[in-house]
């Protein structure tokens, strides 16, 4: 199963949002979270990075390329 998280300026959220969805008593091999950063520009996408940096957690990141906003993730 795959859980789609877009997200666009929402440093003061991502982490919790990712927390939250990590703590499901779902097991974690069985599904994963894809992260869709759509062009912030504040530090969301750095946090999130951040915080992935050092774990395994079941979290991919998409970095949106072109101005095609949250409903192309």
């Amino acid at each position: 199963m795959s859980v789609v998280v877009p997200f666009r300026n929402e440093e003061k959220n991502i982490i919790n949002c990712i927390k939250a969805l990590l703590s499901q008593e779902y097991p974690s091999e069985k599904f994963e979270i894809i992260a869709v950063d759509d062009h912030s520009i504040d530090n969301s996408l750095n946090k999130l990075k951040e915080f992935l940096s050092d774990k395994n957690y079941p979290v991919k990141i998409i970095e949106l390329k072109e101005k095609a906003g949250k409903k192309s993730a």
